[in-house]
This record gives structure tokens, C-alpha cells and sequence, in this order.
């Protein structure tokens, strides 16, 4: 996802999800590879088309960031990330709580507060709850344990694992 280029002539790279994308001449949102068959997975692909240059401007705070995740900073300097709320709307906020009481959406229900395409280099689909801790950790909070409402959506979904820190 990063690059958003193929190499291969009439190729468009096209997002499957928000862990992978991959470079198709054509994409079916009823698509399964192998892995999803092996996994049970029947979500399909997500076939948004993802441009060089989306990359180059940034997502404003009350536009949908699904599929530019690239955040501008807030007015103060603050960095924001993509959360996902729900389905079909993801925002750029500097925190999410996922019970809804956040300043910028008061009562507008649960957000999911995972965040939209997070990045590490070796993160693919088949990531555990513990590497997705750590990659939102090293890109959001120093390495270390961050401060409520920035990984929350990977510390909740954590279940009965123990990550090493």
C-alpha cells in the first residue's frame, strides 16, 4: 500500500483491506485468495483504487479517511490518525473511544477505533493481536504503552494473549 504504483502495465493497485493491497489488472469485490480460504474468510475485497497521488494531500478532519489515511496535523500541531467508526466511515481524529464519548462525535455511538491501514514492515494479513499491539505502539507511542485512546482498539481486542513489552 504504500507505494500505490505497479510495475506491470495496465495494473492499478487495488485495496483488499486496510492490512493489504495488491496490484490487479481488474478487481472482484467477491474475490477470495487462498489464505482467505484457509482462514474462513468471506469478506472478499474492499477494490478501492489506490493513486500516487492521494498520498501527496491529506485526509481534513471531517472527511472520510478511508481511503486516504494519510491525516493532516491539527490546527495546534496535534497528529491525528484514521480511526475506523464503523462500516463506510472512518475520521481523523487525535484519540477514539470506543463507547462514543468522544468530543467530536457526542452520541453519535461506538466507534471501533482501530486504526485504517496501520503500517509496519512486517505486518500482513496473518498478524497476531500482540504485532498489531506493537506496530500501533511503535508508530503512535514511541515503542512504549500509549496513552488511553490511541491503541485501544489493539489492547481490547487482545483477549487471553500476553505480549512480552
Amino acid at each position: 500500500m504504500e507505494t500505490r504504483c505497479c510495475a506491470d502495465e495496465g495494473f492499478k493497485c487495488y485495496m483488499k483491506n486496510q492490512y493489504f493491497s495488491n496490484c490487479n489488472a481488474t478487481c472482484n469485490t467477491d474475490h477470495q485468495d487462498d489464505y482467505d480460504k484457509s482462514q474462513n474468510i468471506t469478506a472478499g475485497w474492499n477494490c478501492t483504487e489506490l493513486k500516487v497521488e492521494e498520498t501527496t494531500k491529506c485526509a481534513k478532519d471531517t472527511e472520510d479517511c478511508s481511503t486516504n489515511t494519510n491525516c493532516c496535523d491539527g490546527a495546534d500541531g496535534t497528529k491525528m490518525i484514521c480511526f475506523i467508526k464503523a462500516d463506510g466511515w472512518s475520521n481523523c481524529n487525535p484519540t477514539c473511544n470506543t463507547t462514543g464519548e468522544n468530543s467530536y462525535d457526542k452520541g453519535g455511538g461506538p466507534w471501533s477505533c482501530e486504526h485504517h491501514e496501520l503500517k509496519c514492515a512486517d505486518l500482513n494479513e496473518s498478524a497476531t493481536p500482540c504485532d498489531l499491539l506493537k506496530c500501533c505502539q511503535e508508530n503512535h507511542c514511541d515503542g512504549k504503552r500509549c496513552t488511553e485512546g490511541v491503541c485501544t482498539y489493539y489492547e481490547d481486542h487482545l483477549g487471553d494473549a500476553s505480549c512480552s513489552q
